[in-house]
């Protein structure tokens, strides 16, 4: 089974299904593996404001996974020895977030 999301991501999950080195699973792979595969989410953040509505702006930042049980797991972390992972972002909305208790 060839399957890929960011992890924590939830969402859509492409998943191959076949025997191993099957046509199927082999064609998924290879469209990660050459990042020709085009990945869009979307998200709510707490914190300091990335910028107005309209702000874009770019996210680098190094990702070295490493291979665990013999390939069955893997486990992801930042590491300069890592491969680039580049997130573009695009300010399309902003709110105020209200914690309220009612009794």
């Amino acid at each position: 089974m060839v399957s890929r999301l960011d992890h924590p991501t939830s969402g859509v999950l492409p998943v191959a299904l076949g025997v191993e080195g099957s046509a199927a699973a082999h064609w998924l792979t290879a469209q990660f593996s050459g990042r020709l595969v085009r990945k869009e989410y979307v998200c709510l953040c707490e914190g300091p404001s990335l910028g107005a509505i309209g702000s874009v702006g770019n996210i680098s930042t190094n990702l070295y996974t490493q291979e665990l049980d013999g390939g069955r797991t893997a486990r992801t972390e930042v590491s300069p020895e890592g491969r680039e992972a580049l997130t573009s972002y695009e300010v399309r909305r902003t709110t105020v977030l209200l914690l309220c208790y009612c009794c």
